[in-house]
């Protein structure tokens, strides 16, 4: 949930975020980068800053303590921003250093990319190819299933398919070009 919080507090949990990192203290940058993510709320750049802060603390801290999920969720909010400066660029450099696969090295998110596919619905498309229920899915990604749902059907759309397997198809296809495994 979201707390409610000043300007101040959320400016004092990410600061000792940062400090902490600096005595290399994994658990208490945890704790303050959590406190800080939910007193941002839903406003735009600063909750796209902390996120990526917090990515990028914790990948000079512990490189392998960086989750895919946290970096998914930064990169929605980046996604969001009009104008995100070097967040992208500080985002894309923390996945990196986690050892992440870099978020635009995939070939088939490069292929994606291709159909007109945003970041987010790359980000669907790929989860898609998985066994997990579209509900999984959704918690996995922080968002609701009905915005799940909008996402897929945008990519059906792009991808000119109508269901769930050719999408994946077309995602193998991408990804073992030759039909092969």
């Amino acid at each position: 949930g979201t707390e409610q919080g000043t300007v101040a507090d959320l400016s004092v949990e990410w600061a000792s975020g940062l400090y902490a990192s600096r005595r290399g203290e994994l658990q208490t940058v945890c704790d303050h980068f959590d406190r800080a993510t939910r007193l941002s709320g839903t406003h735009g750049w600063p909750r796209a800053a902390i996120y990526v802060d917090y990515c990028t603390t914790l990948a000079a801290v512990d490189p392998t303590a960086v989750p895919e999920a946290l970096l998914n969720q930064a990169v929605t909010f980046v996604d969001e921003l009009d104008d995100c400066g070097g967040l992208r660029d500080r985002l894309l450099a923390a996945a990196r250093t986690s050892g992440r696969r870099s978020l635009e090295s995939d070939p088939r998110r490069r292929q994606a990319a291709a159909y007109g596919l945003s970041e987010r619905e790359i980000e669907v498309l790929l989860r898609l190819t998985d066994d997990a229920s579209l509900r999984d899915v959704a918690d996995d990604l922080y968002v609701s299933i009905n915005t799940l749902k909008s996402h897929t059907r945008s990519i059906y759309r792009k991808l000119g398919v109508s269901n769930r397997a050719d999408a994946a198809q077309i995602v193998t296809d991408w990804q073992y070009p030759t039909g092969g495994r």
